[in-house]
């Protein structure tokens, strides 16, 4: 198969959806089972799990009918609330079950806290790991146990008059309010000795990812300053890496189309590969240097032409995966380019030539040929590994001097 046909075959033409068919069949199931639960919540008169349920559908199916542009439940998130609903019902159905009750009690604490985490994140508009982590989990605590709570007293009055024969019993409640304490108390220690909270990345960068309404997205000034300053003193990755200057060269101080090309293919990078952050205004040491060099009349002249650059060069289609922000330093501005992964192949447009651009450490480099279609065609992380080695081998590598 020769280049360009390989090229046209991976560009097949692929309906522009929030929810892959993977994801769409998983909703669909969740919600089935959702459904289960409810009829068997109704049948065994459970008005605490009626409480979870009802909400949980509702949001099921705004993220489908919506294809999730607007609404974004994580999946594991309503795959853990279904198994504490049914191991709820199990302890219902046998004698002497009540271990699997607390058990049930135990992953409601587990969902609580997790709920907690993704309420702090989307108030945030950023990732928790920016703030200190004790202060993280006594929030995220805060909001599981108010959640708990909320949902005990609406079962106690909705009780009074479904159910009044059956009083909320205090030793039960006792019991599992020790189990939600449990549960999320795990999930507190898990995410306080995580010290990067990369268990918790895709749980919470997945919340609000989906909506097409990317681009320069407003987020908490001193939070993303924050992060940016951290990914700074960490240095440049795999995942991170940082440009001088968006389009001006710093040797002739003029307006130079490879600065633009090098930001445009780091981008092009972090899509075929695991995603990544681009500094742009940032030295190789680290250091904000300020975009003054690049002489944009304002912030938004500056947003305008790199929202220009990726859609001509990359293209639209491709914007609900790229989001970026401009941060002052003490008066020296940093632009924040956050991509995530896309599954579908993306390509470097220069007039009639395209490109593959993946992530090699901390670097972009180009695949074509046998390397591309066997890059795109694997999925496992390890043979990708091996395929970038040998590219590198074949001389593939066709980057700039100076730029990368």
């Amino acid at each position: 198969m020769g280049e360009d046909t390989a090229t046209e075959a991976m560009k097949r033409p692929e309906t522009e959806r929030g929810l892959t068919p993977q994801a769409f069949a998983v909703y669909v199931i969740l919600l089935i089972a959702s459904c289960v639960a409810l009829v068997l919540a109704s049948y065994f008169r459970q008005i605490g799990d009626l409480i979870l349920i009802i909400p949980m559908i509702i949001l099921q199916l705004a993220a489908i009918v919506t294809d999730r542009q607007e609404v974004h439940v994580p999946p594991l998130i309503i795959v853990l609330m279904v198994a504490t609903f049914f191991l709820s019902f199990l302890g219902l159905g046998f004698r002497n079950m009540d271990q699997v009750g607390f058990l049930a009690s135990i992953l409601q604490g587990v969902n609580l806290m997790m709920i907690g985490l993704v309420v702090l994140y989307a108030l945030m508009r950023g990732h928790p790991s920016s703030m200190n982590s004790p202060m993280v989990i006594f929030i995220s605590e805060c909001v599981a146990i108010a959640i708990f709570t909320m949902m005990k007293v609406v079962q106690f009055y909705v009780s009074e008059y479904w159910d009044p024969m059956s009083p909320v019993s205090i030793d039960r409640l006792m019991e599992e309010m020790l189990g939600v304490f449990i549960g999320s108390l795990l999930i507190g220690v898990l995410f306080l000795f995580d010290t990067t909270q990369r268990q918790f990345e895709y749980l919470l960068n997945t919340f609000m990812r989906g909506s097409k309404k990317r681009g320069n997205e407003i987020a908490p000034t001193e939070v993303m300053k924050q992060e940016a300053l951290r990914l700074m003193r960490e240095g440049e990755s795999g995942k991170v890496e940082f440009k001088s200057t968006m389009r001006v060269n710093l040797e002739t101080k003029e307006r130079d189309k490879r600065m633009e090309k090098a930001v445009l293919k780091t981008l092009v990078a972090y899509l075929n590969t695991d995603g990544g952050v681009l500094l742009v205004g940032v030295d190789d040491a680290g250091n904000p240097r300020g975009l003054e060099e690049d002489n944009f009349e304002n912030v938004d002249k500056m947003n305008l032409h790199l929202t220009h650059m990726i859609t001509n060069a990359i293209g639209d289609e491709f914007l609900p995966y790229i989001w970026f922000t401009v941060l002052d330093f003490d008066g020296k501005q940093v632009v924040m380019i956050s991509c995530d992964r896309c599954k579908k192949p993306v390509f470097y447009r220069e007039g009639k030539t395209e490109e593959f651009y993946v992530r090699s450490g901390p670097s972009s480099i180009v695949l074509t040929g046998k390397s591309l279609v066997n890059y795109v065609s694997n999925r496992s992380k390890k043979a990708r590994g091996k395929i970038l080695d040998e590219a590198r081998l074949e001389g593939l590598q066709r980057s700039d001097p100076g730029i990368f």
